[in-house]
């Protein structure tokens, strides 16, 4: 069971949505310096609940701007934390997937 949350809100994720996670390292003597890059994306479907969580993007005359704010995300597998408070961003938008 997986489950994902955009800013406490829960995410209608399927088969298609694979997150990947990259872990970070840091130097103990040089803490503000990241030492591995995060380049990591993932789709979710376009449905009602995931819509209404960006702002509906899709809708013409929506003047929400949600879109384009940082979400923060936490993401479980099988009952463990496995994402705690991440930023995420909305970067592309098609006719299926967010």
């Amino acid at each position: 069971m997986r489950i994902l949350r955009l800013n406490g809100q829960d995410v209608d994720i399927d088969e298609k949505t694979a997150i990947g996670i990259t872990f970070q390292a840091y130097d103990f003597k040089e803490p503000g310096k990241r030492k591995v890059k995060l380049s990591n994306s993932f789709t979710v479907p376009q449905t009602s609940n995931n819509l209404d969580l960006v702002g509906h993007v899709n809708n013409p005359q929506s003047t929400d701007l949600s879109v384009y704010d940082k979400f923060t995300c936490d993401y479980w597998v099988d009952n463990e934390k496995l994402i705690s408070e991440a930023s995420v961003q909305v970067k592309e938008f098609s006719n299926e997937r967010i």
